[in-house]
Parts: C-alpha cells; structure tokens; sequence
C-alpha cells in the first residue's frame, strides 16, 4: 500500500510497530522537499513518514501516545494558523514559518529576480487582483463565515489578468484595503505558497518566453540558490532530531 494511501489507523498502526525514528510531514506534495533536506544533511529517507495531508498528520499527533517507544518529528504547514497562533496543544509539532513549506521556500521573493521589467509590471498586477480574492477569503474567516484559500490564479484571472469574481466559489466582497495591504506587505508568508508558485510560473513559462521555468524548478532554485532562513530552521531541526535519535 503506498503511504499516500494509508488511513489515519493504519499510520497509528505502523508507527507502534515501528522502531524507526520518524520524520512525520504532510505529504506527498512536500516530500520532494524534505527528501532535498534529508539528502543534504546525510539522512536516509526512510525515516520519511508522508500522511495524507494535515488533517491526517494532526490526528495522529494526538495519536501519538500509542506508540510511546518510536521517537517522532512531526513537521506541519502552519496554514490558518498564520493569521492567529498556534494552539497551545501543537506546540510539540514543528510548523512553517509561512502558510506553507512553499511560503519558506519562497521567502524573500528572490525568486522574482527571474522576472523581465515588462513581466514584473504585468505580475504586480496579477499578484494584486489575486489578492483582492484572497483578501475576501480572509475578511470571511475572521468573521466567520465560509472561506476558501484554495482557488488558483489560473482559475480566478483572465487573460488580462482581472479578477473573475463569478468564479469564486465562496462569498466575495470588496477587502478592505488594510487587508489588501497587509496581505501585500507580507505575502511570501501569508498567502498560500502553492498559489504563489503557480502565478509566477504563470509568467515564467510563457510561450513567448526564451527560457521557460516549471514550478518544480523554482522550488530547487529556491532551495539550491536562494535558501532561506526558515528553510534552514527546519534543516536543523531535522539533524537534532536525527542526532538525537541515532540507530
């Protein structure tokens, strides 16, 4: 059975009969990332535990009284989280310091350098209407109401790229621009790495484009060349945690 496949049960299941020490992250979209850590620091792969996404990782860190002799490192994408804080019962996992692993990765925005004049201008643009959606999502969860983080540039922007608002699935109004500012000010943190990825990629692998960039790729150059102190956080808590527990 591949891990992507595995029930919350099962998870609990192999790690009590696991002597392993453990590194559990989301998966499986993150693994190729961690794989780059682990190889980095020297560290066999096996100890990569992926779950099926973090909901799934969260139940089983409140799980993890069941399988006491099996020591874990239980890494998390901070996600809502990043708004607010992390609640006091999670404090033993260790999450991002943005939205999302992609969000540490992307930190900075040295990545943008890739970007020509007339690109960058036409990315701001896209980068603001995108964030007019986002900003609505935002505005809904702290009132309460329904949100939705998850739509894409390439579903919510037209060729020129506006916003389409008939696409959002959830209620959208205006944001206020404070949020919009906010969200804009920090938005290599707060606004979900994925989609921040895909909208440059958006740019970076145009037809027109001489050199084309997929996502995959600006992931290793942000991690090859423009390396970030978040993602190097992570790295060290990755080698205490294998230091600690040596077989």
């Amino acid at each position: 059975m591949k891990s992507k496949d595995l029930t919350v049960e099962e998870i609990v299941a192999a790690l009590r009969h696991s002597s392993i020490p453990s590194i559990i992250v989301e998966g499986p979209d993150d693994v190729m990332i961690y794989r780059w850590i682990l190889s980095d620091a020297g560290i066999s792969d096996d100890r990569l535990f992926p779950c099926t996404g973090r909901n799934n990782l969260l139940q089983v860190f409140n799980r993890r009284n069941e399988f006491p002799k099996t020591p874990t490192l239980f890494i998390a994408d901070k996600d809502v989280f990043v708004y607010s804080a992390v609640p006091v019962e999670y404090s033993d996992i260790l999450f991002t310091e943005g939205y999302s692993i992609e969000n540490d990765l992307y930190y900075g925005k040295a990545i943008e350098q890739l970007l020509r004049k007339d690109e960058t201008v036409q990315y701001e643009k896209a980068k603001y209407n995108f964030i007019r959606y986002y900003g609505s999502q935002y505005e809904n969860m702290r009132e309460g109401i329904q949100f939705n983080y998850r739509q894409t540039p390439h579903e919510l922007l037209d060729s020129n790229y506006e916003l389409i608002e008939e696409r959002i699935k959830t209620s959208f109004k205006e944001p206020l621009k404070s949020t919009c500012d906010y969200l804009l000010d920090n938005y290599d943190l707060m606004v979900r790495g994925h989609s921040i990825f895909l909208l440059l990629t958006k740019f970076l692998s145009a037809a027109k484009r001489d050199v084309k960039h997929s996502t995959n790729s600006l992931y290793e150059q942000c991690y090859r060349i423009h390396r970030t102190k978040y993602m190097d956080k992570i790295r060290d808590e990755i080698v205490r945690f294998n230091s600690q527990n040596v077989q």
